[in-house]
């Protein structure tokens, strides 16, 4: 339900930004970059911090001089490095929801909002095994984002952003012979990325 909920409100500022509306600047971009992921919680003196990507599209749709909306649709890798020994990767899907805050004359932006995203794939890879851990893993992740970007040229910006998880991401793991219950675990990432404006529209 949330994922389909935040999908269609992705659309719906799709379509919207397709409008006539003349008062409105809509951007459409692309943008990538680096994520430095981990997954805290219950046990989590283990884990470290590692290294991956996300990319993806926006659009941004200027309300007032000053506030804009922004959504996107990424495919973002997370995880954590587990005593060094091992790596939990995890794959998603994101679709952020943002509210921003606009500063010298624009280019400089604030912004926050809700991102949920949807688990694609969930793999470990601990002292020589790896395999599937899918089903350890809630299919949902529902986050709260908070950044700043700012705006290199016309076409060009920088940005960096922190997400980390409300609920937990943990899932019981059921078969027909035992129950292992879910410990709290959730995401925390930290975003770095360039943005590129591909399409203006006023």
């Amino acid at each position: 339900m949330c994922k389909k909920l935040f999908f269609i409100s992705f659309l719906s500022l799709l379509i919207f930004s397709q409008n006539d509306l003349k008062s409105q600047e809509v951007h459409f971009g692309f943008k990538a970059g680096i994520n430095h992921a981990t997954l805290f919680g219950d046990d989590d003196k283990y884990n470290d911090p590692v290294f991956d990507f996300h990319g993806g599209l926006y659009t941004e749709i200027s309300l007032m001089k000053k506030f804009a909306l922004q959504g996107e649709l990424l495919y973002s890798r997370q995880g954590t490095d587990i005593d060094n020994e091992g790596r939990i990767t995890l794959s998603y899907i994101s679709i952020p929801m943002l509210a921003k805050l606009k500063f010298i004359r624009g280019k400089l932006g604030f912004y926050g909002g809700p991102q949920v995203s949807y688990l694609l794939n969930a793999d470990y890879d601990f002292d020589g095994f790896d395999g599937d851990a899918k089903d350890f893993y809630k299919d949902f992740d529902i986050s709260l984002a908070l950044g700043a970007d700012f705006n290199l040229t016309k076409y060009l910006s920088v940005g960096g952003r922190y997400l980390f998880s409300i609920p937990s991401i943990g899932d019981d793991y059921k078969d027909d012979f035992i129950t292992i219950d879910a410990p709290e675990v959730r995401n925390g990432v930290i975003q770095v990325y360039l943005g590129f404006v591909f399409h203006k529209k006023k």
